[in-house]
């Protein structure tokens, strides 16, 4: 169980800087860490298409003020795929405050902050939070320590099902439909086979999902929670 805990916790940090504004630090972290992301996705059942990943990140690395590029034009500024779960409230005056406060009563129940530069509903944030709780759940079980055990779980599946779980189908087609850079396409289909891994057993948030999906095209907004 340790194991795949600790797989759980690679795999969210791993896509969290991916989804960071890119540099050749990171892009070298990224490539250096392929073959462990290989032997956790292969234990986890997750489909990784590694030679394409270890391909595109060379090739960032090669070109690195093209990738910055392709990153501020997908996400940024006035983005073609909003990486922010924010930016997919319509009512935004309305909901925007009380997704952001809901976000850092998570991380600050946690003890931690988004790192400066970076907005508390970013995806490399909230993925990078996940990776956090993981890493916290193994300590705790390692130590036999079942009351912060059911906590942090119940953290880990209450953060999937108001937060990034309501979200991230959204995301990922979108930028699967893009085709600006594979880089992020082959990493966005294996942000969204994990993350369907990781929200199977969420009972109605498929559903929920697709509630989602159809207010947005109606043009509206949805709540957080069931």
């Amino acid at each position: 169980m340790e194991d795949l805990i600790i797989e759980k916790a690679f795999i969210y940090r791993f896509l969290s800087l991916g989804f960071d504004y890119p540099s050749k630090e990171s892009l070298k972290v990224l490539y250096e860490s392929l073959g462990e992301l290989s032997t956790c996705s292969e234990k986890l059942g997750i489909p990784l298409n590694v030679g394409g990943l270890k391909r595109e990140i060379k090739n960032s690395l090669e070109r690195i003020t093209d990738i910055k590029g392709d990153y501020l034009k997908l996400f940024e500024g006035n983005p073609l795929v909003p990486i922010r779960e924010t930016s997919y409230e319509l009512d935004k005056s309305a909901r925007r405050a009380m997704e952001m406060a809901d976000l850092l009563g998570f991380y600050t129940a946690f003890g931690v902050q988004p790192r400066e530069g970076i907005e508390p509903d970013h995806l490399s944030a909230e993925l990078e939070f996940l990776s956090f709780l993981y890493q916290k759940l193994y300590h705790l079980k390692s130590s036999k320590n079942q009351e912060g055990c059911q906590i942090t779980e119940s953290a880990i599946t209450e953060f999937l099902k108001n937060h990034i779980g309501r979200w991230y189908e959204l995301f990922c087609n979108t930028l699967l439909q893009t085709h600006v850079n594979g880089f992020y396409t082959i990493l966005a289909n294996f942000l969204k086979l994990f993350l369907n891994y990781e929200t199977r057993n969420l009972g109605n948030l498929k559903k929920l999902t697709r509630l989602v999906r159809e207010r947005i095209e109606q043009g509206s907004s949805f709540g957080c929670g069931f």
